[in-house]
């Protein structure tokens, strides 16, 4: 199984290291002590990418975690990589931030323009003007759906 795949395992089920030491024990403790520095390194990175993001907004730790309903002691947690975090709060990190969960998880920023701009390459005239007024109304609707 690859580590990527154990990383999102352990995320997605939202196991603990303790209960993860006694399921792993059963078959491989060295797999199980992996898990858990790997769960621990993925909440380290993603706090760091959090902390990055909202000091570039020139947010405090304090007026970003009452932006999104949050604790600051939490928020502190999180950014340390100490706590993870539910899909709800991911959900207010990335809208408070404009940033996608995929950022937060992964690092990745997002698409490759240069993969749209060559879809769009071989339009015709009409049919790229379609394209950038459909271009338009998604990214308004994205950004009325942001500001509710």
């Amino acid at each position: 199984m690859s580590t990527f795949i154990l990383k999102i395992l352990v995320i997605s089920i939202n196991i603990c290291p303790i209960n993860a030491y006694f399921k792993c024990c059963q078959h491989d403790i060295n797999l199980c002590y992996e898990v858990i520095n790997m769960k621990s390194e993925f909440y380290k990175n993603a706090g760091i990418r959090i902390k990055e993001k909202r000091k570039l907004l020139n947010l405090s730790q304090e007026k970003f975690a009452e932006k999104i309903d949050l604790s600051p002691q939490f928020l502190a947690e999180i950014e340390t990589g100490r706590k993870g975090m539910s899909s709800a709060t991911l959900f207010k990190i990335c809208n408070g931030l404009c940033v996608s969960s995929d950022y937060i998880l992964t690092g990745n920023e997002g698409a490759d323009p240069s993969a749209i701009i060559d879809m769009l390459s071989i339009l015709n005239e009409k049919q790229a003007a379609q394209a950038e007024e459909l271009l338009r109304v998604f990214i308004s609707a994205v950004k009325t759906a942001q500001n509710k």
